[in-house]
């Protein structure tokens, strides 16, 4: 028809994701869009071998596309059902899964990805360590996903778990490349010979390639197996090859892939099979149809091994009544290959009698009565493998989108099916119809039971109902017997005016009573229906001749339309189960399988339940003495030869790099430890000749007390040269190391260690690792820690001198004075003998001078004596009390003085307030630096590299001696200044 539906309708058609020729080849057949759309979605649907087509049966009312109403629903849920997991943006028109699906989707991407995205090569998605691809003793090989094909290992591992299957597969020889070539010169001038030639060869080399992927699955030693060849050789039915990534439906690649290997097998040869007993031949229906296209009267179809595991007969009797009251029956037999449930049955028999048993609306008799027929099917032949396909996914109305349906369906370990075959027909039917009665008043008792369990749409039971309503009569009467009224009633006790205590009496006991029908009605119903379960459940019990095994489930995890694929098969010979997902198999429990199978478990469930005949699993030899298995053999071999070579070369490879790092170690290890001897060496020596004053920096400031130089120096100037050595070589320890713990807590077996052990036993240094004596070294510690706290106390009251700031200049060398240890300078030391005098002094000073008109001298000196008087005294003391009472009598003038301005008068209130009102104390671990806001200094911290030529100036030491030059003659100053009366008080520098 070409484009004869109009350009709208092609459109239309591509809209929904078909291509351009799908579009065309619809409308061709089809003049209406509907239709058109209708056989698009269901041909060519079904996920398992083939999708044959029955023989047309008279009477049935069908849609264009040759099925029933119910059969197309049914058949575009499955279509749906089997979609793969590779998500994409719908075309305009399309059904897409709703939103919480594409989150639950995108978290499970998220998920894989995060999984696997580790230790990989993103080139080739192998492991990067070759260990990980060799096979892991007792366990089967996976198949590595080469690209949303997770379905396909599903797949492909269920195949090779089929003994037959593989056998036949290891077992196949292909024809000669010389017979092949001899075929194609033969169809030179046939296209359509041609290109089914050319199609029968792709399905050689598709059976060659699976032959090859079995071989290295069954004695290869990788961890898993790569399936690209195989799948690089599968065409679809006119040669063309099949998009793996680009394929939608899990269904529609089974049909290809099984399709081609049936072809390819029966192309071949067998080692050990007999051709006859292969490959039977028998003419086609001229009515047959594949894929819409009829299929030519002469053309023949061969059942091949394939055909013969996955497809049986089925009886299908169709009864209808004609409009004169007779009964219209129809019996025909249909060839099947899958089982399709529907999940609201809940268990795999109930939904399996309700596929074989169902009526059929639309039905149009022979006599031409258009009515509802009865369609009863039973099994006549039954293949060695069963697929039973569930359908999971469904079209939500409200939403608008595609659903998957996570309820819970139960299936058995072992599936008896001797109630569904023809030959137990008879019984069967008579179980089935005393069952389906049982049914019906199982359904009666249960709605009969509802109706109490849920008393009239409460979601309360009515026993409940009725024995809480007791216990609220009940409780509105007293211990008396009279009701209850109270000012503010609670609902256990709401009492009713007027109302007489045997009223309610008589209530408690009718409710009572009918309690006590209610409990029994119920528990009578409760146990009808466990009898009934119970006679239900044994119905068929005596019918188990016919076993079949489950052998592989096929889960999904995810949404409609996204999501992963893995496979659980059983293990026949070990008893064992197995998880299949892509290269990565585990054993896991019955448990588990159950569990992430049956539905209700997150996102996670069967789609597809794969049973096969127990008397189908033989023990096969697959390693025949054979020179197809000898040239397998050959190229499995060199394959785990050149992966134990990449393992070799791996190992070597990391040896030869951790042998370079091991020597790049030990030349870090042996310059570290050579830079810590130099350091060390260098830095004595440098102590050594400062504690001598031959230093270049002691031509500054004339110094003539080292210590403040570092304790280095200290140690020396106090005797004690071992402690100086441990001080130096503990502290450039953790320069060099960069550690916080001590040289002497360093292990001695560390491998830095022995490298200076070595190094030091070479050049015949002698390193101290610890102190001679902790506790002295602790001592010498605080005590030079208390020497750079007075240095530094100093060097702040001189640049407080030095501006003019005399009460915080006198503040730090107070401070400094009344640091634990003797003062550092003698003229210091003579004035904190005499501290008591020094401060009375000041505070007559401070009167003289008010005396004779200087009113900030008198402020001066007030502020300098009550300084010293917070400092040097305790307010306990009488002499405080003296003093401070003076020196407020004279702050008190200042304050009142006509002639003192209000700046002074103010200076003043202050100065008074400071002595008679303490600051409040500090913390007992704050230091004396901290008390007066000073910088934090570390007192043991000391940059050696300051020390030469080009630092002097900058240098803490220069700073140090410069503080004590200094200070010595402004304490002489303010001394002198304080003991001569006619001198100003204030000092100039």
């Amino acid at each position: 028809m070409g484009m004869g539906g109009g350009d709208q309708h092609v459109r239309q058609i591509m809209d929904l994701g078909f291509s351009e020729q799908d579009a065309n080849t619809a409308l061709g057949q089809f003049p209406n869009v509907e239709q058109a759309i209708d056989w698009l979605l269901t041909r060519g649907q079904l996920p398992i071998p083939y999708a044959v087509a029955a023989t047309p049966m008279e009477g049935v009312q069908k849609t264009t596309s040759g099925r029933s109403k119910e059969e197309e629903d049914l058949q575009r849920a499955l279509a749906e059902s089997m979609r793969d997991s590779t998500p994409s943006a719908a075309p305009a028109g399309q059904l897409l899964p709703s939103r919480e699906d594409e989150e639950v989707s995108k978290a499970i991407e998220a998920s894989m990805m995060d999984q696997t995205s580790q230790g990989i090569d993103m080139h080739t998605f192998e492991p990067l360590n070759p260990h990980e691809r060799k096979r892991v003793s007792d366990l089967p090989v996976g198949l590595k996903n080469v690209g949303n094909t997770c379905y396909v290992n599903s797949l492909f591992q269920t195949y090779f778990k089929l003994p037959h299957i593989r056998h036949a597969v290891l077992s196949f020889r292909a024809p000669s490349d010389e017979k092949l070539k001899e075929e194609v010169s033969a169809a030179q001038d046939d296209e359509l010979k041609k290109s089914l030639v050319l199609r029968r060869h792709a399905s050689i080399k598709l059976v060659k390639e699976l032959q090859m992927l079995f071989a290295c699955m069954m004695y290869g030693t990788r961890k898993y197996g790569n399936p690209t060849s195989v799948l690089k050789a599968l065409v679809d039915d006119t040669g063309r090859p099949i998009q793996i990534g680009d394929q939608k439906d899990v269904g529609e690649f089974n049909l290809n892939f099984l399709d081609r290997l049936d072809e390819g097998l029966q192309a071949g040869e067998h080692d050990d099979l007999d051709e006859n007993q292969y490959v039977v031949v028998r003419e086609a229906p001229s009515d047959m149809a594949v894929d819409g296209a009829p299929v030519a009267a002469d053309t023949k179809s061969k059942d091949g091994l394939v055909k013969r595991s996955f497809f049986g007969e089925m009886t299908e009797v169709r009864s209808a009544p004609e409009s004169d009251g007779s009964v219209c029956t129809q019996e025909s037999t249909v060839e099947f290959g899958q089982i399709n449930l529907n999940l609201g049955h809940g268990d795999v028999y109930s939904s399996w009698d309700a596929f074989n048993h169902t009526t059929l609306e639309g039905y149009i008799t022979p006599g031409g009565n258009v009515t509802t027929a009865r369609s009863d099917s039973w099994l006549k032949s039954i293949p060695p493998v069963l697929l039973l396909q569930l359908q999971r996914v469904s079209y939500d109305a409200a939403k608008q989108s595609l659903v998957k349906l996570h309820d819970r369906f139960t299936f058995e370990k072992t599936l008896y099916i001797d109630r569904f075959l023809e030959s137990n027909k008879a019984e069967a039917s008579l179980l089935r119809e005393r069952l389906e009665g049982l049914r019906v008043e199982h359904k009666e008792l249960e709605d009969a039971f509802n109706r109490f369990k849920d008393y009239e749409g409460s979601h309360a039971s009515l026993d409940d109902i009725l024995r809480k309503t007791g216990s609220f009569f009940q409780t509105q009467l007293t211990p008396s017997g009279v009701p209850a009224v109270s000012a503010h009633p609670h609902p256990s006790r709401i009492g009713l005016l007027g109302k007489p205590a045997h009223s309610i009496e008589s209530a408690i006991n009718i409710i009572r009573d009918y309690l006590t029908v209610v409990s029994c009605e119920m528990a009578m119903l409760n146990t009808k229906l466990a009898q009934l379960k119970q006679t239900m459940d044994v119905m068929f019990a005596h019918m188990q001749n016919k076993p079949y095994q489950l052998h592989s489930v096929l889960v999904h995890d995810g949404v409609a339309g996204s999501g992963h694929y893995w496979a659980f098969i059983f293990d026949q010979e070990k008893a064992t189960w197995h998880r299949y997902n892509d290269a990565h198999v585990s054993e896991v429990s019955e448990e588990t399988v159950w569990k992430e199978s049956v539905g209700g478990y997150a996102n996670t469930s069967a789609y597809c339940l794969i049973y096969v005949d127990p008397s189908w699993h033989p023990a096969i030899m697959d390693k025949q003495e054979s020179s197809v298995m000898a040239e397998l053999m050959a190229k499995v071999e060199a394959d785990s030869q050149k992966l134990e070579e990449e393992i070799k070369q791996y190992d070597e490879a990391l040896e030869k790099k951790r042998l370079a790092e091991v020597e790049k170690e030990n030349k870090q290890l042996e310059q570290r430890a050579s830079t810590f001897l130099n350091k060390v060496l260098e830095r004595t020596n440098t102590a050594k000749q400062q504690a001598k004053g031959d230093h270049p920096c002691f031509t500054l400031g004339e110094v003539s007390d080292a210590r403040l130089i570092n304790f280095a120096v200290f140690l020396l100037k106090v005797n004690k040269e071992p402690l100086m050595e441990y001080f130096v070589a503990d502290t450039t320890y953790r320069e060099v190391t960069g550690e916080q713990r001590s040289l002497a807590q360093a292990p001695r077996n560390a491998p830095w260690m022995e490298k200076l052990d070595k190094l030091l036993e070479s050049s015949r240094s002698q390193i101290i690792y610890e102190p001679t004596s902790a506790e002295e070294y602790a001592d010498k510690q605080q005590t030079y820690t208390i020497i750079v706290q007075e240095a530094q106390l100093l060097l702040h009251g001189l640049h407080a001198l030095c501006n003019q700031q005399l009460d915080a200049a006198l503040r730090y060398f107070c401070y400094a004075l009344s640091l634990p240890l003797p003062a550092l300078f003698s003229h210091a030391k003579e004035l904190h003998s005499n501290a008591q005098l020094t401060l009375v002094e000041l505070t007559e000073c401070a009167l003289r001078c008010y005396q004779q008109g200087t009113v900030r001298d008198a402020l001066t000196a007030a502020s300098m004596a009550v300084t010293f008087a917070n400092v040097l005294l305790p307010r306990d003391q009488p002499l405080f009390h003296r003093i401070a009472q003076d020196l407020v009598e004279v702050l008190e003038l200042i304050q009142q003085s006509p002639t003192a301005a209000e700046d002074l008068q103010a200076e003043a209130a202050q100065v008074t307030l400071t002595l008679t009102c303490p600051p409040e104390p500090f913390p007992a671990d704050t230091s004396i630096a901290q008390r007066l806001g000073l910088p934090p200094l570390d007192p043991f911290y000391f940059d050696f590299n300051k020390y030469d030529e080009g630092t002097k100036e900058g240098s803490l030491f220069v700073s140090l001696s410069n503080a004590r030059r200094h200070a010595t003659p402004m304490l002489e100053n303010i001394a002198a200044r304080v003991r001569a009366p006619a001198s100003p008080v204030v000092p100039s520098l």
